[in-house]
């Protein structure tokens, strides 16, 4: 078995959690790889231009750490185990402290799987892949007018700070803090949250996943498109997003539950120090 590592460095102060990790899976027989930015462990590394092929990909930082290589995971079909060294940890499944069970989980397979769709984001001729969520997002002053249509059918027209679409893994991240609603992992669709509308009928809108949405900017000033937190460009075209035909798996501890993590995350990220 290989696993690879991928720790934010910035989390992982000293990346001692990284080596201790690490050399209890080299003491398993797990074989590790390195991204290249971790190359200070030693051993082999790999970059995500280059891989040799993975059987689980090891994160250790939080969910954003998870956020910058889950693509190149979904592309590869690699699964995703993530150790949580930030705040919230929604997509992670481990604590620093029980990282000592992860060589024999992974050695006996005794884990399930947890696959989550991902968004397909096409515009300007270029095509992005997100797990959370893309935004249309003004850039300085001005509002925009945004135009909303699922399968060629109106939704509404928007003036607006911005409109945020996420799937249910992204309806815990940025569009819960704009008021979205939270919708389990399997469900099969899309949530549609306005940002700061400028009229009191907008709400968020459950949407089937199965249909393509479009987001078209009408007027008002320059509409950023952010992918994940990371901005990809201008919307100077409608932005088109359809559900993508890869997916993210997460691996997960047998009888983990969603609900009960969602509490407590969401009574722990209420408390502000």
């Amino acid at each position: 078995m290989r696993a690879g590592i991928y720790a934010n460095v910035t989390r992982d102060d000293g990346l001692q959690v990284t080596r201790e990790l690490s050399e209890r899976l080299c003491a398993a027989g797990i074989e590790t790889v390195f991204h290249k930015a971790n190359a200070v462990v030693c051993g082999q590394t790999f970059d995500l231009f280059d891989a040799p092929d993975l059987d689980v990909m090891i994160t250790i930082g939080g969910d954003g750490t998870i956020l910058r290589i889950v693509n190149f995971c979904a592309e590869r079909k690699v699964p995703i185990l993530g150790v949580n060294m930030g705040h919230v940890g929604f997509l992670t499944e481990f604590e620093p402290g029980s990282i000592g069970r992860i060589p024999e989980l992974l050695l006996t397979r005794r884990y399930d799987l947890d696959e989550r769709s991902l968004l397909e984001i096409s515009f300007d001729q270029k095509t992005f892949y997100g797990l959370n969520e893309v935004v249309l997002t003004r850039q300085g002053n001005r509002m925009l007018d945004i135009q909303a249509e699922v399968g060629g059918k109106l939704i509404d027209r928007y003036r607006l700070d911005g409109i945020i679409l996420s799937t249910p893994t992204g309806s815990t991240a940025y569009s819960l803090s704009a008021g979205g609603p939270v919708m389990a992992p399997n469900s099969d669709a899309f949530a549609l949250t306005p940002i700061n509308s400028h009229s009191l009928h907008s709400r968020p809108i459950i949407l089937s996943d199965e249909e393509m949405v479009a987001l078209t900017k009408l007027g008002g000033g320059a509409a950023l498109v952010v992918v994940d937190g990371n901005e990809v460009g201008e919307a100077s075209t409608p932005v088109s997003v359809r559900k993508a035909d890869r997916r993210a798996a997460f691996v997960r501890d047998k009888g983990s539950n969603f609900y009960a993590k969602l509490l407590s995350k969401l009574n722990k990220w209420s408390i502000t120090e």
